[in-house]
């Protein structure tokens, strides 16, 4: 892997899905509701991803293909991760662990 070839191929990939689900909801007889949501489960291959530059390669992909106009929010789950994205933010929620309660 050379520089950020990860990051790109990965923001790449996510642009990918998300802009052929953008055009899909757009297609006649696509149930329309006040606010659509996009949730993707992230399964790409992508070791050592250093995740906020991948996302901000992922944000300029997104800014041409605007998927905003058809979704308010973007969710992309990776692992323990949440990604939440709309047209004027970004943001990352990752799951807690939870510890085992000792009984006595």
């Amino acid at each position: 892997m050379m520089g950020d070839s990860v990051e790109r191929n990965w923001a790449e990939a996510m642009a990918h899905f998300i802009g052929k689900k953008a055009l899909s909801a757009q297609k006649p007889g696509y149930a329309v509701h006040d606010e659509q949501w996009l949730m993707i489960y992230d399964n790409w291959q992508a070791f050592a991803l250093e995740r906020q530059h991948a996302l901000l390669l992922l944000q300029e992909r997104l800014a041409l293909l605007v998927p905003f106009s058809v979704f308010s929010r973007v969710f992309i789950l990776t692992g323990k991760v949440l990604i939440d994205l709309s047209a004027d933010s970004m943001l990352i929620h990752r799951q807690m662990s939870r510890r085992p309660v000792a009984r006595a």
